[in-house]
């Protein structure tokens, strides 16, 4: 597999902080495949034994001003389970690498992807990433090291993935910082990159 190349210039860490109450982030649109349906479930789950905050930043309106569906049913499945104060629903922000560095970790719970920009950027900001097992997501996060897998069609796989990381310590949650910023620093080098793609067209030839 030949990554896509992200900018590990452009996207950079910050002296990694960490909040006394654990912060997640998500930026991705509302909708059905990135699973807010199921996350709203697994955050509901999680906080009935540790403290936390979820943040999911995306697309609140169309074109023309009107809310989205999805981004409705999602504020109403939060406002029903009760957890307003926990997952907190954001517009989208042009400022990712900014934003980002306000938290402890990333989280996209998607039901599928392609190659992940998100989970990218977030390596390359020294974030541990919480995430599902599914396509090249396990080839930027490695379970345990730079963030925690969970099976995305499971809420209790999501929960204990949330949980198991809110209950690290702040120097276990910089460590995996440290970790997600070398996987990117490897796997983003421009010359290895550039290089990958001259051997897979000479193959081809």
């Amino acid at each position: 597999t030949v990554t896509n190349y992200t900018d590990i210039e452009k996207y950079h860490p910050s002296v990694y902080k960490g909040n006394e109450i654990p912060k997640i982030v998500v930026f991705a649109r509302y909708s059905k495949q990135k699973n807010y349906e199921m996350l709203v479930k697994a955050v509901g789950l999680a906080r009935k034994s540790i403290d936390f905050e979820m943040h999911w930043y995306g697309e609140k309106r169309d074109f023309f001003g009107n809310f989205l569906h999805d981004y409705k049913k999602c504020e109403e499945l939060v406002r029903d389970a009760g957890i307003e104060d926990t997952f907190i629903l954001h517009d989208k922000t042009d400022k990712v690498d900014t934003v980002m560095k306000e938290y402890d970790a990333f989280c996209l719970p998607s039901l599928f992807e392609g190659f992940s920009n998100s989970i990218s950027e977030a390596i390359c900001c020294g974030m541990p990433v919480i995430c599902s097992d599914v396509s090249d997501n396990h080839i930027m996060v490695e379970d345990g090291s730079n963030g925690l897998l969970f099976n995305p069609s499971d809420v209790n796989s999501i929960s204990e993935s949330i949980s198991k990381f809110c209950k690290l310590s702040r120097d276990e949650r910089a460590c995996m910082a440290q970790k997600s910023r070398k996987k990117a620093e490897t796997l983003f080098k421009k010359e290895q990159f550039v290089n990958s793609y001259i051997d897979l067209i000479e193959k081809e030839v």
